[in-house]
């Protein structure tokens, strides 16, 4: 958490560039995810999981990609990558979470998986 606190002061404070700020962001979602790592699927898991504090930094993600659809033959944002990947951890570990849902959803529609992001939704 202390990886998301810097990168959250850089932001506020204007100090770096964007593409460092996110950079930071990943830092703490790798350190977080490092964490977790050999915990069995349980209420320990669930509870160092920390889902609001995931769903920070995909909302920071967010901040930094675009809010149009990807075209046919358009490179995937990589702050999409990353956050697709780490919300189809969170929602498979926490499937009645409503806003991870949403933001998978989103993040699926704008990568241009129409058909997915409905899938999501439902």
């Amino acid at each position: 958490e202390l990886a998301h606190l810097k990168a959250l002061l850089a932001k506020n404070e204007n100090v770096l560039p964007a593409d460092q700020i996110v950079h930071l962001f990943d830092i703490a979602a790798e350190q977080h995810f490092k964490n977790l790592r050999g915990l069995p699927l349980g209420k320990k898991y669930l509870l160092c999981l920390n889902p609001d504090f995931i769903l920070e930094i995909i909302r920071e993600y967010m901040v930094n990609t675009s809010s149009q659809p990807i075209e046919p033959g358009q490179t995937l944002d990589p702050c999409l990558r990353k956050a697709s990947g780490i919300l189809e951890q969170l929602t498979r570990a926490v499937p009645g979470l409503l806003e991870g849902l949403f933001l998978l959803a989103k993040v699926k529609y704008l990568s241009g998986e129409m058909n997915e992001a409905k899938a999501t939704l439902r």
